[in-house]
């Protein structure tokens, strides 16, 4: 694991800090799996254990309205996915329930809504390469095995599936990126593929976290290949998890610069470990120098604080622009120290300042 020290800004000369507001309508403590931006707007898909919605704030990150269409009526969805830029509007395509894909535009209002002839499949992740083509990470149930589809941008319509020579399918949340034109996939083996041709993916790098992911990857293997037992799978997974010895890698990322991976952890200071305490870390690994920075080593100097924990990458822009979000909540230390700032706008600074346990995350834009 890289042990390579920086500050935020040698990193990215560009990084801003944007505090999103805590209100009833914002819902509290909002949970981040994608962010998406669309002009001076971010788009957040919110995913708590009690709904799931998309919530927009602006660049100042006061809140501006929400997507939330819970319940069982035509204009309304029981589940939400995911969410990509429509092909030829200034909308929003949310994949809800199974074969049911919803369109509203970016003021919130229904548009329409595509269904898709069965086939049906489950997705957890979609992106849009152009506009006539999507790429699909789902849950392999339908075709069975598969890991990947290639689909119609416009009817949803499976046009191809691949699978993973890996007998080990992948549990990444979102483990797709887009680039230039070039999907990247994370696998569960440690490595990133190029992905771009679904049925012809190529590695390209491979994550070492060490002795431990790799023995635990290991008996993964040996189990699920011997019994074909998936839940025995995941249970040795979780047990190695809760042991420190394992990290689950949730996002990938790439710009012109970055290839990036967020994920899940143990949290060190966690002292029973029959206890699940997750925090999450990122690493960035430059493509030009070949080297890599861990969470762990990387001081938040815009903030005047040390290294942070509880940062997730949610997202990147088509300009390359990173989003991270920070879970945290800044101790009295912190707050005294982001106070002699001199790097932060004092209307940040004094948000910062205020925020308490269960306020909505930090926004960090870095460039």
């Amino acid at each position: 694991m890289t042990q390579t020290k920086a500050t935020v800004s040698e990193l990215f000369p560009e990084t801003c800090v944007v505090s999103l507001q805590t209100s009833d309508s914002s819902l509290v403590g909002v949970m981040v799996k994608d962010l998406k931006r669309s002009g001076d707007r971010f788009f957040l898909l919110n995913q708590m254990s009690s709904r799931a919605n998309l919530l927009c704030f602006d660049t100042a990150g006061n809140f501006v309205h929400a997507i939330d269409r819970i319940g069982h009526g035509p204009q309304e969805y029981t589940y939400l996915g995911d969410f990509i830029a429509a092909s030829d509007s200034n909308a929003w395509v949310l994949t809800t329930e199974q074969g049911k894909y919803m369109i509203f535009d970016t003021a919130g209002n229904y548009l329409s809504t595509v269904r898709q002839q069965p086939p049906y499949y489950y997705n957890r992740q979609f992106i849009r390469t152009d506009d006539s083509t999507c790429i699909v990470f789902h849950d392999g149930t339908f075709p069975e095995n598969s890991d990947l589809l290639e689909v119609d941008a416009r009817t949803f319509a499976i046009r191809r599936s691949a699978s993973a020579s890996d007998p080990l399918a992948s549990e990444g949340a979102r483990p797709l990126s887009l680039w230039g034109g070039k999907v990247l996939y994370y696998h569960m083996n440690d490595t990133i593929y190029d992905a771009t041709d679904i049925r012809n993916r190529q590695p390209l790098y491979y994550l070492d976290f060490g002795d431990g992911q790799r023995e635990a990857e290991k008996e993964a293997r040996r189990i699920l290949s011997e019994s074909g037992d998936r839940e025995q799978m995941l249970t040795q997974l979780g047990e190695a998890f809760l042991k420190g010895e394992y990290m689950l890698v949730a996002r990938l990322f790439e710009n012109a610069r970055w290839i990036a991976v967020s994920g899940m952890r143990q949290n060190p200071d966690t002292g029973a470990r029959t206890d699940f305490r997750s925090s999450s870390f990122f690493i960035f690994y430059d493509k030009e120098s070949g080297r890599s920075y861990h969470s762990d080593y990387i001081t938040w100097d815009i903030l005047n604080t040390g290294p942070l924990d509880n940062i997730a990458l949610v997202g990147c822009d088509e300009l390359g622009t990173l989003y991270a979000v920070w879970y945290g909540t800044p101790s009295e230390k912190d707050k005294r120290l982001i106070a002699r700032s001199d790097k932060l706008p004092q209307e940040v600074k004094n948000r910062l300042l205020q925020l308490e346990e269960g306020d909505n995350p930090v926004l960090f834009m870095l460039r």
